[in-house]
């Protein structure tokens, strides 16, 4: 189930004693959190019949002890288990045996970041008589369509390349990001004070808070430059804000992979816009990757990446450290 689906059983008031959130849009759960809780618990009883366990540990006999207890002058009681502890074998095994009994008024939320093992009897359990919600980081168009949405609220435009920088920086679309939706909720809150309608991209490269995705982006530039320097001064920066090496070399072998296509496509004759299509990129992603490829022959862009698969390969299996991986990676590409 998605988190629209849960939505509209809420607006039903059709709700099950136990939910499993699979949780990798923060914003979101958080949402539907906060929806599920006002329509099961009475404001002025929330502090009686609402409970949160997010300890390193979590005992079982206070949950059950708990989960068995008649809410306080309503309808509900409402718990939720936010701890990764809950993947614990034993205590998985514990959870499951207390919710075969759980009372019709109780209604219990496992939070959990990451997977959860679908083959506990806990997992299969929720999966038969709760529900279990997927809160997944949205791709790349749906995000696009979120944050038109939002700026329309707000009664704003924003010119294409506008929304394109917006996403690319905000490193939302990065594996292992933690950015979620609440980013652009706050970013979009500050274009809104600008007092003017029509955003442009140099409108929203002064408000916006500065993201380390934006940082990479310079200094992906600084090696299409072959400014060597100044990729040396953004690579010690990236280091003292604790930015892995790894984020920083899937940046840039995006971008490589990107100038690839963009140097394949335009041999062919075909436009910035075929690329968009058939690969599901963003325009603007699209319109930089092309502007950098023009700085890049066929052959320095091969040897770019495999330079930086063979960095990835040696930096898994121990061989090399970042620090000397982000040497090497500097030195050899602006340098060609």
């Amino acid at each position: 189930m998605d988190y629209i689906k849960l939505n509209d059983n809420i607006k039903k008031k059709d709700f099950k004693n136990i939910y499993l959130f699979n949780v990798g849009e923060n914003y979101i759960a958080k949402m539907m959190l906060d929806s599920l809780k006002n329509a099961l618990i009475l404001k002025d009883y929330e502090d009686f019949n609402y409970s949160v366990f997010d300890g390193k540990k979590l005992d079982i006999n206070k949950i059950s002890e708990l989960m068995e207890t008649l809410p306080m002058l309503d309808e509900h009681r409402l718990i939720l288990i936010k701890s990764e502890y809950a993947k614990n074998k034993d205590f998985s095994k514990k959870l499951n045996e207390i919710i075969k009994d759980i009372p019709p008024s109780t209604v219990i939320i496992i939070w959990s970041e990451g997977s959860f093992d679908k083959r506990t009897a806990l997992f299969k359990t929720i999966k038969k008589e709760g529900d279990i919600v997927d809160f997944e980081k949205f791709k790349e168009y749906k995000l696009e369509n979120w944050i038109r949405s939002k700026i329309k609220n707000k009664n704003l435009i924003l010119t294409k390349d506008a929304i394109g920088y917006f996403i690319e920086a905000s490193g939302y679309l990065l594996d292992g990001s933690e950015v979620d939706l609440g980013y652009f909720v706050s970013e979009i809150d500050k274009l809104s004070s600008l007092g003017k309608r029509e955003i442009d991209l140099e409108d929203v490269k002064k408000i916006i808070s500065v993201n380390i995705k934006d940082e990479i982006f310079k200094l992906t530039d600084a090696l299409r430059d072959k400014d060597t320097d100044y990729a040396f001064r953004l690579l010690s920066n990236l280091e003292y804000n604790n930015v892995n090496f790894m984020q920083i070399l899937a940046v840039v072998i995006r971008n490589l992979e990107n100038m690839y296509l963009c140097k394949e496509y335009m041999k062919k004759r075909k436009s910035e816009q075929d690329i968009v299509k058939d690969y599901s990129l963003h325009p603007y992603a699209v319109k930089m990757a092309n502007i950098s490829a023009k700085k890049y022959s066929d052959k320095e862009i091969h040897e770019a990446l495999n330079l930086c698969l063979d960095l990835d390969y040696k930096i898994k299996i121990g061989e090399m450290r970042n620090r000397e991986a982000g040497i090497i990676l500097i030195e050899k590409i602006s340098n060609r």
